[in-house]
């Protein structure tokens, strides 16, 4: 990760910067956000183009939880013909 980093900022804060961001202190229930990505000295850019978000615009995604299994309750039971009569006998 410190030759990622190198580019970017001075070798012995490369070092720090490596071991904090490996450390387990951020993780996918605690992200970084802006303000610490900007305290670190990581280059990054924020927001979202002007055509990205006109994309995103035209596919709207649902707000809130959802359960990631439906439910479907079985039909009920209904009695019914039994097997091969599927339509009643007509009388002669």
């Amino acid at each position: 990760m410190t030759q990622l980093l190198e580019e970017h900022m001075p070798e012995p804060r490369t070092r720090k910067v490596a071991r904090l961001l490996s450390s387990g202190v951020w993780t996918h229930d605690h992200p970084l956000m802006a303000a610490e990505i900007e305290q670190l000295g990581l280059p990054a850019k924020f927001g979202v183009p002007d055509e990205e978000r006109t994309l995103m615009n035209l596919y709207p995604q649902p707000r809130g939880r959802h359960d990631s299994v439906e439910a479907y309750p079985e039909a009920p039971i209904l009695p019914g013909l039994p097997p091969g009569r599927e339509s009643p006998r007509r009388r002669e």
